[in-house]
């Protein structure tokens, strides 16, 4: 479906804009969202977002290696005109959880943390019903996905893969085993925060292990940059992580749906994307941002769809559902979904163990049978020298020669002496004389 470009021309000198300059030219110039003059800071807002580096596209080899699951086509007049995941799967509280990454970089970690908490919950018809740590993927994921200067976020969804994350909310939430270091800091000043250290631990007091408390996916994808694609993951499998180009206008964001109309680039970011719908002619993409209930439409906005705005369709990640065996037991008397977590472990050992039984068997047994036929053989070759001259054929003569008629005599190969042909345990030869 061929996409209008209404994009707006930004005039010479509105990229220099700032505070309330900025926000009284965004609201003359259009009529689509509604700015007003934000509490945070320019400084601060510009330590939520992420360097630039780290807002790279996916290459053609992250897209091939880590392609996203096969799905049924879609008829594009099937997709509904409205859909919001917080409606359709109400009963997932991460939903609704709007978070806040305070003086740090880390929203690649809260993007990914928050589709994760959501997929998880409905993957598993609501028996895992948590939000996940954010803080455990920026603090132990490594170096190599980022910190709080930012990250890349397929290397966070593959760290839930591989190593799991454990339950984590905003800054003093008890209730999970890893809530975020950092509080709000909406007007607070100061540098940007350092990339906390990762502690493998509980907070004092909560209930589970470390390792009790972990979730874990099943593989981690990029999703083609289509929009009836991007709709059809939604839909079908949960909210998704999103990157987008920031301008300084988004921090003054109220209501309404987004288009960058003035300010210079501040940095990359990443959102949740939960949902799309109509205003009025204009179609948007319904997001999650990570800078607290206080900022926009309680902490939701909404960005213009089908046009790529700010790069929001360009690079979308996400993973499949959990694996089984991370799934809480359902109609069951155990007391806790590590007794199915371990029982899963010892199935697959023992089936890993019984696959390499069988294995070796296989193989001892095949060396067993060419060793038999390796013996047989040289047994054969060793009969063959050592038969006795009387049981050789009779000699052929030469071509155009008649044959000799050699007489034949009967007399039985004494083989009692012949360590060959005498059978394993006969007696020996004085015994017949």
């Amino acid at each position: 479906m061929k996409q209008i470009n209404l994009r707006n021309k930004i005039e010479p000198g509105a990229e220099s804009l700032t505070g309330p300059a900025l926000v009284d030219y965004v609201n003359k110039k259009q009529n689509l969202w509604k700015a007003e003059v934000s509490s945070l800071s320019l400084e601060n807002m510009k330590k939520r977002v992420m360097d630039l580096k780290y807002s790279v596209l996916p290459s053609d080899e992250d897209r091939a290696q880590y392609p996203a699951p096969e799905m049924p086509p879609i008829d594009e007049a099937t997709i509904p005109e409205k859909f919001d995941a917080r409606e359709h799967w109400p009963h997932c509280h991460s939903m609704k959880y709007i978070r806040d990454q305070s003086h740090c970089g880390s929203c690649w970690a809260f993007g990914a943390a928050e589709a994760m908490s959501d997929r998880a919950c409905i993957h598993s018809n609501g028996a895992i019903n948590v939000e996940l740590s954010a803080n455990e993927i920026l603090s132990c994921c490594g170096s190599a996905c980022g910190g709080c200067q930012g990250g890349y976020a397929l290397d966070a969804w593959k760290f839930w893969v591989t190593q799991g994350v454990v339950t984590g909310g905003n800054h003093g939430d008890t209730g999970t085993c890893q809530p975020y270091v950092f509080g709000a800091c909406g007007s607070c000043s100061g540098p940007e925060y350092s990339t906390p250290a990762c502690k493998k631990e509980c907070h004092s007091g909560y209930s589970k292990s470390w390792t009790a408390d972990k979730h874990y996916g099943k593989s981690a994808y990029v999703v083609a940059n289509r929009i009836a694609t991007i709709q059809q993951e939604i839909m079908t499998n949960g909210p998704v992580e999103a990157r987008m180009n920031v301008y300084m206008d988004f921090n003054h964001y109220k209501s309404g749906v987004y288009v960058h109309t003035s300010g210079e680039l501040a940095g990359g970011h990443f959102i949740k994307l939960i949902g799309w719908g109509m205003s009025g002619s204009t179609p948007y993409w319904l997001a999650a941002n990570s800078w607290g209930t206080g900022w926009g439409e309680s902490g939701y906005f909404l960005i213009r769809r089908g046009i790529d705005e700010c790069g929001i369709e360009s690079f979308i990640v996400a993973a499949y559902q959990p694996h089984s065996c991370f799934l809480p037991p359902q109609r069951t008397a155990m007391p806790d979904w590590v007794d199915r977590c371990m029982m899963c472990t010892f199935v697959y050992v023992y089936e890993s163990a019984r696959w390499v039984g069988q294995y070796v068997r296989r193989a001892a047994q095949n060396l067993m049978n060419r060793y038999a036929e390796n013996r047989r053989r040289r047994r054969q070759q060793q009969q063959q020298q050592h038969v006795p001259p009387d049981l050789l054929p009779l000699p052929v003569g030469p071509a155009n020669t008649p044959l000799i008629e050699q007489p034949i005599i009967e007399k039985k190969a004494d083989i009692s002496n012949s360590p060959v042909l005498a059978p394993r345990g006969s007696p020996p030869s004085f015994l017949f004389n």
